[in-house]
């Protein structure tokens, strides 16, 4: 092996390394079509770095919302199976898929069931007591073709809606 030396003109200084950024503020994450091909490839496996390097705040919680019956155990092997495979070969530590299992809840029902979205609100507001997250939730629709544009906006303005009027009539 040989090696070649660079004109004085290219050798620069490495910068300092820069500070570990902070943690996210506290949030739920709702996923909906929990069950699907998209989220055990991608939405899974996505949260695991972020675990990983404590870019998640402890008031971080993710909730599945899917239209089959499954137990909460049986989404977080679920988690815990795609982070696996995703990362292939790779070495991966159970403390990051711990934390995420620790955080991961279900909600079970149809898009377009009536009482899909208020046990939706119940479940945040569950949450909310019991990890903190706060008022602020963010979603993510892997399935568009589940339920149309106007559907969905008008289904999550009525959780907003009713998640705020629950939220003041605690206080």
């Amino acid at each position: 092996m040989s090696t070649i030396a660079a004109p004085n003109d290219l050798v620069r200084e490495i910068p300092a390394a820069r500070p570990k950024p902070k943690p996210a503020g506290a949030y739920a994450l709702v996923i909906f079509g929990a069950l699907g091909d998209l989220t055990k490839r991608l939405l899974f496996p996505s949260l695991h770095n972020p675990a990983q390097d404590d870019l998640l705040p402890e008031e971080f919680a993710i909730i599945g919302f899917a239209r089959f019956p499954l137990s909460e155990d049986q989404l977080a092997d679920q988690l815990k199976n795609s982070v696996r495979e995703a990362a292939g070969d790779a070495p991966v530590s159970d403390a990051a898929p711990d934390f995420l299992i620790s955080r991961l809840y279900h909600v079970q029902s149809d898009f377009t069931e009536q009482g899909a979205y208020a046990r939706l609100v119940e479940r945040l507001a569950e949450v909310d007591r019991k990890r903190g997250t706060g008022p602020t939730t963010s979603s993510i629709w892997p399935r568009p073709q589940a339920i149309s544009w106007r559907q969905r906006n008008g289904c999550l303005r009525w959780a907003c809606f009713s998640r705020a009027a629950a939220a003041g009539a605690a206080s």
